[in-house]
């Protein structure tokens, strides 16, 4: 594949990684509450996006509330994992070190680490593995066998370094098995990567998202068709249906729906929250995508008030704009 990120504008790349940080911490108060009828009265009384994690709006609902303490603008565990993998890229100039990568999330979520939240099944086994390893050379998969949604956390960060580097797809493999060591969950990457770069080449998105079926396997294929032949359903009775949990399978074909339907970053935010679950997994997905099609302002790309509220938010943005200048 010949070398075109010339092509792609920094403010582009930039926003690859803004939109999933942003679809991520706009989820986050809500994240992990499975109870569509609950998220639509408090949408009635407040905007769902950017939300204070509040026990209150979990209690008599269906959910798990996992993020005591966090406030509106915080990111969740997927997205910090995504701020780790931009600042791992951005030393290193745009090229995946995986040894880099490791230290970074072990030092982060680690005993001691600047961590304070939810630790998901994905990041206690990378941790395991990774604190092994300090008596000796770490290896390079520490992941375990899991298809979860953490597997696409750094996946934005990769491409917007590089959106057509010639080993993306090995660069993208080598950081998604630092905690995801599953063949599904680097499929899922791997086709993730492949739309975020062919809507940076400003390829017509429903002809990217159409094509993507074909090449996956058995298991997301028929999904993936069926949720883009849906496209007159409501983003939470797709989300009903194929599954509002944390396993790519179910978070991918609702993701799909949501960039089919969804008229500007805005509206596709808010469908993702209102549909309950793993609102913020999916947000890795489409924040990215949503971020590369529409990019920064206006009518519909990323909203700047909406920016400008993310925790840390100056550091993410020079980190995003540092990214999206490699190569």
């Amino acid at each position: 594949m010949s070398t075109q990120s010339a092509t792609v504008s920094v403010e582009q790349r930039a926003a690859v990684v803004l939109g999933a940080l942003v679809a991520d911490a706009a989820a986050m108060g809500l994240h992990w509450l499975y109870d569509p009828e609950r998220l639509a009265a408090i949408a009635e009384t407040s905007d769902p996006a950017f939300q204070d994690a509040d026990r209150r709006n979990f209690e008599g609902s269906r959910g798990y509330f996992a993020h005591e303490g966090k406030r509106a603008g915080d990111l969740s565990q997927y997205g910090a994992v995504l701020a780790l993998a931009m600042d791992s890229l951005v030393s290193s100039h745009g090229e995946p070190d995986i040894a880099d990568y490791q230290q970074r999330y072990l030092a982060f979520f680690g005993p001691g680490g600047e961590w304070q939240g939810y630790i998901d099944r994905p990041t206690r086994g990378a941790l395991a593995n990774l604190g092994a390893g300090r008596s000796e050379e770490t290896p390079r998969v520490t992941g375990i066998d899991d298809d979860q949604m953490p597997a696409l956390s750094p996946v934005p960060a990769v491409v917007a370094a590089d959106p057509d580097h010639v080993d993306l797809e090995s660069r993208v493999t080598g950081m998604v098995r630092v905690t995801n060591d599953n063949p599904l969950a680097v499929e899922a990457a791997l086709m993730l990567a492949r739309l975020i770069r062919s809507t940076l080449h400003g390829e017509e998105s429903s002809a990217a998202l159409h094509a993507e079926p074909a090449r996956v396997g058995d298991v997301l294929q028929p999904l993936l068709n069926e949720a883009l032949g849906e496209a007159n359903q409501s983003s939470v009775d797709i989300a009903g249906h194929f599954g509002r949990a944390c396993h790519v399978q179910q978070g991918l074909p609702v993701v799909f729906h949501m960039l089919k339907t969804a008229e500007s970053f805005e509206d596709g935010v808010r469908k993702n929250i209102l549909a309950g679950g793993d609102s913020c997994g999916r947000a890795m997905a489409l924040g990215s995508i949503l971020g590369a099609r529409y990019g920064f302002g206006g009518e519909r790309g990323i909203p700047l008030p909406w920016l400008v509220r993310l925790r840390d938010g100056a550091r993410l943005v020079d980190q995003a704009y540092i990214l999206g200048a490699s190569k």
